[in-house]
């Protein structure tokens, strides 16, 4: 091949090229077929869970691993006295706890006032959820939710 058609052979694949990648196209492109990875939260919160169980269904294990993915801080109090030790210690955004152990857990808390946790309660099923009722600044999710549907409560009770 002579030098001038291999100069116009050069000439032109980089002008090609040039134009696919003209923009950040070909980047762009490049990320379209990757898989949505996780969830990072605006603000992430000091969460203490309240669970008695030392050994917690899977599906709570993938709840409490999401929340942590997301970028949340987890405490987990397994009684009464953990509780106590834990409110004391360190100050806490959000309190999760199933809703018949809120009553202990709320004696153990400290006194209400801003810097007070709000509480995110666990109820039985999704018809408990609208029977049951929140506290002001509080709120309610079913035991059997999702990552998807904590990380939406926990986000709204921090405040985004």
């Amino acid at each position: 091949m002579s030098r001038p058609l291999r100069t116009l052979v050069l000439v032109a694949s980089l002008c090609t090229a040039g134009n696919a990648l003209a923009c950040g196209e070909g980047i762009f492109r490049m990320g379209g077929g990757l898989r949505y990875q996780g969830y990072l939260a605006p603000t992430p919160a000091e969460i203490l869970v309240y669970d008695t169980s030392r050994a917690p269904p899977r599906e709570r294990a993938l709840v409490y691993r999401g929340l942590v993915r997301a970028g949340h801080r987890l405490t987990i109090a397994h009684d009464d006295a953990e509780l106590a030790r834990a409110l004391e210690m360190q100050r806490y955004d959000v309190v999760i706890a199933a809703s018949a152990e809120v009553e202990q857990a709320a004696a153990a808390a400290a006194p209400a006032d801003a810097a007070a946790p709000k509480w995110l309660r666990v109820v039985a099923d999704v018809a408990a959820v609208a029977q049951a009722g929140a506290a002001q600044g509080d709120a309610l999710v079913a035991a059997d939710a999702g990552v998807g549907r904590y990380l939406r409560l926990v986000d709204r009770l921090v405040g985004r």
